[in-house]
């Protein structure tokens, strides 16, 4: 009992440690290199043409907006596709261990361990990746690429991944690359559309995580 709950310990200890070291690394970050719009931000794209015009072609320069109800249809699209992917995401990697233990590979606990291990550290290194490349691929592309891995691995899977071992880890290993790819290529696609102002990116994760969350509780019941 006092073993579990030193183990317990030490893992808040490393979660909130990391917790506060991001907090750290950011602010500093924000302080040193304040946010500049990308240039592939619609409002980045209109400070690009605003600055390659002559100063008095600038003052006439008039904006024209998008219509107020592009951007409701526009964000209420968005917020459904990462409702979509956040459960997917969520229900892939939490319900990962408790399909592992009910297949009929008879896998130990030790092998079906280093399954999830390997499938969160191959989420993770790929997400990593794919926010550096999201400012450098099309986002559409990266999706495209995203939804037929994921959808590929799923199908494997189905068909082929409880066959064998090796096939199992062939589904988990396309699964996690499928997954990965998602969040960083959607915002850079919203991104390129409308401006994300602070309510709309907390409208969001707000749609991202509540979703998830609460098909997750309602399977757990």
């Amino acid at each position: 009992m006092h073993s579990t709950q030193h183990n317990l310990a030490i893992l808040y200890l490393i979660v909130s440690c990391t917790a506060i070291i991001t907090f750290t690394a950011l602010l500093l970050l924000e302080i040193c290199k304040p946010y500049k719009k990308p240039k592939r931000s619609l409002g980045g794209k209109n400070q690009i043409q605003t600055k390659n015009i002559n100063v008095d072609e600038a003052e006439s320069l008039v904006h024209i907006d998008l219509p107020r109800s592009y951007y409701i249809i526009f964000v209420l699209l968005s917020c459904l596709l990462l409702c979509a992917w956040g459960t997917i995401e969520s229900n892939t990697l939490t319900y990962l261990p408790t399909f592992l233990h009910y297949t009929n590979l008879a896998l130990s606990t030790k092998e079906s361990a280093l399954m999830v291990s390997t499938c969160n550290l191959i989420y993770l290194a790929c997400r990593l990746l794919s926010i550096a490349l999201a400012s450098r691929l099309k986002p559409l592309a990266m999706l495209y690429t995203s939804f037929t891995i994921l959808l590929f691995g799923s199908i494997f899977m189905l068909f082929f991944g409880l066959e064998t071992i090796k096939n199992l880890w062939i589904s988990i290993v396309l699964v996690s690359l499928g997954c990965s790819w998602n969040f960083p290529a959607i915002f850079s696609l919203i991104e390129e559309r409308i401006d994300v102002t602070n309510s709309i990116g907390g409208l969001f994760i707000f749609s991202t995580s509540i979703f998830g969350k609460k098909l997750l509780l309602k399977n757990e019941k």
